[in-house]
Order: structure tokens, then C-alpha cells, then sequence
């Protein structure tokens, strides 16, 4: 995130021992950079050189953690922060951040039960992490559920986990849009089901008219993002649509094109669809099949394809190795209507190199020359 953006704060929630922290490592850090993580634990073990053991060590650590919070928020900076919900005031935390302008992101992590949490723990401090009494963890377990969907339902996108399995990644349960369901996995684990009860309800409601819901969904997300007198169309066959995905529907990746303007792509006609703040170039061929590409694998494209239809073979080459099969397929092409045609062979030259450069701009797969010359030596000796 950069400062001319809506700042984010990204707030991983959920009992001790569930995974927080290994959740912002597998899948936060690399992906926010520049949004600094705000962790007690790792506060409190710079502070003392070793993890929290007393109870004024731990709450010098959340002490640290709330100043550094604030920080933060007044230099209007994005950040991560995770915390156990064990006290109304974190639902508070949230409150003020989207109060403050921030956008409000919410990854509630969880077990399926105490006695697991508690096991986490015990496992974590025979590696040499921080404890935390037994009664603490079942009290905070029986008390964050409640706090954390109230949260979870303030938040701008919320995405619920379960990380009861050992050994295995967090799986995604649960997203909520604005405290309304918008996908949900078809095994819901049973404490998410409880907990968020009512949101799942009424998204099973609108699963009888599945498709239509969630384009309805999609329409919304676009107008809250792009103003009240935004469009949401469908893509055509045979377009290209670029631009930073906005939302996610039940079924729809809603993608900005334009300043008043989204496209409603169907997620599972994308492959493996990119997340939401992705700046992305989404192409459909004439059977409605799609492609997907970052926007930097697109300029990328485009430099490349430039490159080729303006520079001479051997500059190009030497900036882009790749393009020498294309340059000598240009070649061998003019050569072959130069034999009979050559008042033709140029004007041919140019168009073949013109249609190469479009192939390359749009990632299509290029003619293999030496798979034509081995074919072409097949034909002579026969």
C-alpha cells in the first residue's frame, strides 16, 4: 500500500493457538509489504531479549503494540496487527480505524475447540515460544467468538478460517462482504457454522437464485466503490478487460475498467482467480474462454511486442533473447515468397512481423520455426 491509497489495517483475530502469526506469514507478508506488522509478541521479545514469561512482560508487550497502533494510524500508514479479542475495546479498534477513513480487513482464525488451543500452546512453548495460562485460554476462547464476528460484521471484507488440522494451511471457510456472506466452502466447520449462523443463512437464501444474487452483489460492490452511477457489465468473446479487482462475489470477481465503470467476470471460468486489489488483464477469445495475466506480465508483453515491431533484429535480441525465433521465422517467411514473388516478399515480411507482434503483446503462442523447417526437409525427401 502507498500513502496515496486508502490506508488498510488488516486485523488477524482469534484465540491463543490458533495460527494467527503463521497466518500473516503464509499469507499476508509478502503480499503487503509495505503494511508493518504490530505484534506483541515480537514487541515484547525486542524489549526484553526473550518472549514474554510474566504478566507485566505481556502487557508491556500490548502496551507497545497499542503506541505503535497509533502511530500508525495518525501518519495515516497501513499496517497488520492480530490480537485475541479478549476485551470489547478491540471491537473499538476497528470502529475508529474505518471513523478514521482506513479500510478494514478481517481474518478471523480459529480451532474447533479450547482443549485444541490448549494443546497449541503447550506445543509452542516446548519450542521456546511465550506461555499463556491454561484458564486464560479457555476464558478468551468462550469469550473472543462473540467480539470477533461483531468485528467481523463492522469490517469492509472479513475471511473467516479454520486451522483445526495439523500439518495443513489455514482453509478458508467463510467471506464476508460488509457483514453479509458472499462465499462460503462447502464444509464449513461447525464452530463457523454456529458462529456466523445468521450470515449463512441468509446466504443459502440467496443460493436459489445463485447467478442472479451474485451479479446483484457485484453491481453493489461497484457502486459503493465507484459512486452510485457506476455501470457492471458481463465481458463479450473476443475482449480484453484491464484493471484492479474491487470485490468478489459468490460467483462474480468484480474488476474496475474504468472510473464509472466494472466488469462481473464468473470466478470459475478465471482458473485460479487473483485476489482483490490485483491489477490484472483479463482477455476472453472468441469461444468465451478467458486468460488472466498481472499487469506487469502485460506491460512486460507490450515492451517486448514493441520492441519487435520497431527495432532492428539484432537490437532487439540482445534486450529480449526470446524474440530470435520470431525475427528468423520473418525471415524464412520472406525468403520463401521472395523465391517466386519477389515484389510480394517485403510487403508479406511486414504483415507476418505485424501479426507476430499482436501474438506477443497478448501472450499467444508463436510458430515454432524449427518444428516448420524440420517438417519442410520431411516434405523435400520424400
Amino acid at each position: 500500500m502507498t500513502d496515496e491509497r486508502t490506508p488498510t489495517l488488516h486485523v488477524i483475530a482469534g484465540p491463543n493457538g490458533a495460527g494467527k502469526t503463521t497466518l500473516y506469514r503464509n499469507r499476508l507478508e509478502k503480499r503487503y509489504p509495505d503494511a508493518e506488522f504490530v505484534n506483541a509478541d515480537e514487541l515484547a521479545l525486542r524489549e526484553f531479549g526473550h518472549p514474554a514469561q510474566t504478566k507485566s512482560e505481556s502487557a508491556r508487550g500490548q502496551e507497545l503494540a497499542e503506541e505503535r497502533r497509533r502511530q500508525l494510524m495518525a501518519e495515516r500508514k497501513s499496517l497488520v496487527t492480530e490480537s485475541t479479542f479478549s476485551h470489547p475495546s478491540k471491537v473499538d479498534l476497528v470502529r475508529d480505524a474505518k471513523a478514521a477513513g482506513y479500510e478494514v480487513v478481517l481474518y478471523h482464525v480459529n480451532v474447533r475447540s479450547p482443549n485444541l488451543s490448549v494443546m497449541r500452546v503447550a506445543d509452542r512453548v516446548n519450542k521456546g515460544g511465550h506461555p499463556v495460562p491454561e484458564d486464560k485460554i479457555r476464558q478468551r476462547y468462550d469469550r473472543n467468538q462473540p467480539l470477533i464476528r461483531e468485528a467481523a460484521k463492522l469490517a469492509d471484507r472479513a475471511y473467516i478460517f479454520d486451522n483445526s488440522q495439523l500439518g495443513k494451511p489455514h482453509e478458508l471457510s467463510v467471506i464476508l462482504e460488509r457483514g453479509k456472506a458472499i462465499r462460503a466452502s462447502e464444509n464449513v466447520p461447525a464452530w463457523a457454522r454456529m458462529l456466523y449462523k445468521d450470515e449463512l443463512q441468509n446466504f443459502s437464501q440467496s443460493r436459489q437464485h445463485r447467478a442472479a444474487a451474485s451479479f446483484a452483489d457485484a453491481k453493489a460492490i461497484a457502486e459503493r466503490a465507484l459512486g452510485q452511477e457506476s455501470r457492471t457489465f458481463i465481458p463479450r468473446p473476443n475482449s480484453e478487460y484491464s484493471g484492479k479487482v474491487i470485490g468478489e462475489t459468490d460467483l462474480h470477481l468484480v474488476q474496475q475498467i474504468g472510473a464509472r465503470s466494472a466488469i462481473a467476470h464468473f470466478r470459475d471460468k478465471l482458473g485460479r482467480p487473483p485476489r482483490v486489489g490485483d491489477d490484472v488483464e483479463i482477455r476472453y477469445g472468441k469461444d468465451g474462454a478467458a486468460t488472466l495475466r498481472s499487469a506487469r506480465e502485460a506491460s512486460e508483453a507490450k515492451d517486448r511486442a514493441d520492441a519487435f515491431r520497431s527495432l532492428p533484429a539484432k537490437q532487439a535480441v540482445a534486450k529480449y533473447p526470446d524474440l530470435a525465433p520470431s525475427y528468423a521465422y520473418v525471415r524464412a517467411v520472406e525468403a520463401r515468397v521472395a523465391a517466386s514473388q519477389p515484389a510480394s516478399a517485403a510487403g508479406v515480411a511486414k504483415k507476418v512481423r505485424e501479426d507476430l507482434a499482436g501474438r506477443i503483446e497478448r501472450g499467444e503462442t508463436l510458430p515454432d520455426i524449427r518444428r516448420k523447417d524440420q517438417d519442410r526437409e520431411q516434405d523435400q525427401g520424400r
